[in-house]
């Protein structure tokens, strides 16, 4: 049996592994985030490998998504969708534990595909999966659609491509005539050039801005090929 006095003796190395792992933790998110935004300020995406997606879905780490801090942004990508498009094929990139799916699910639409390169959030989504939707694990990066959609979304997901306009660009190959692409970003400083390497490739059609009440931004634009 372990003796009390042991348990205090230990308490004050405890407490400092405990600071130690603080400070790493604290080191390597300040780290991420630099290598993240002066990514975003040369007009490019910061990739993470799936091990990193794999684990914060287990961790629920994405769950606040289906929060109504975050519903504004997403309804207007929907709606984009039903006006543009009255029974359309969507392919989803990018689409997470399939939150943009279980709000489609409310409209009509033909056909939908969402990918994501996370392993883990496609086995949480699959449930919302039925006969005219379905999940696929894949790198979008990779990934090369075998049929063609009305709409191709990237919700909160375009910066996570090492060249974002690159993959913009090879997307538009899958659009039907009249198809668009929607894309969706939480504002921040370095996102600008970002946006004006997409905009090089393909002509902005619609924008909306809407801000929730934490103060986030979304940029929401309805693009199509030049």
């Amino acid at each position: 049996m372990t003796d009390r006095s042991d348990l205090a003796a230990n308490a004050p190395e405890t407490q400092r592994v405990s600071i130690v792992r603080g400070i790493i933790d604290s080191l390597a998110q300040f780290v991420d985030d630099t290598t993240f935004a002066l990514a975003g300020l040369r007009g490019r995406g910061y990739p993470k490998p799936r091990s990193w997606w794999d684990e914060r879905y287990r961790e629920g780490a994405w769950r606040y998504l289906d929060s109504a801090g975050e519903v504004a942004h997403y309804m207007i990508v929907l709606g984009y969708v039903q006006q543009l498009c009255a029974n359309p094929a969507v392919l989803d990139v990018g689409c997470g534990h399939g939150r943009l799916l279980q709000l489609l699910q409310r409209y009509p639409y033909r056909s939908y595909l969402g990918i994501d390169h996370s392993e883990e959030c496609i086995r949480q989504a699959q449930h919302l999966a039925g006969s005219n939707a379905r999940f696929e694990r894949a790198d979008f990066a990779e990934f090369i659609p075998a049929e063609r959609y009305d709409v191709i979304v990237f919700n909160e997901s375009i910066y996570y491509a090492s060249r974002p306009a690159d993959v913009l660009q090879r997307y538009m190959s899958a659009l039907n005539k009249d198809g668009v692409m929607i894309v969706s970003m939480c504002q921040n400083r370095w996102q600008r050039s970002i946006w004006n390497t997409l905009e090089s490739v393909a002509e902005m059609l619609h924008s909306t801005a809407v801000t929730s009440e934490n103060d986030l931004t979304w940029h929401v634009r309805v693009l199509r090929p030049v």
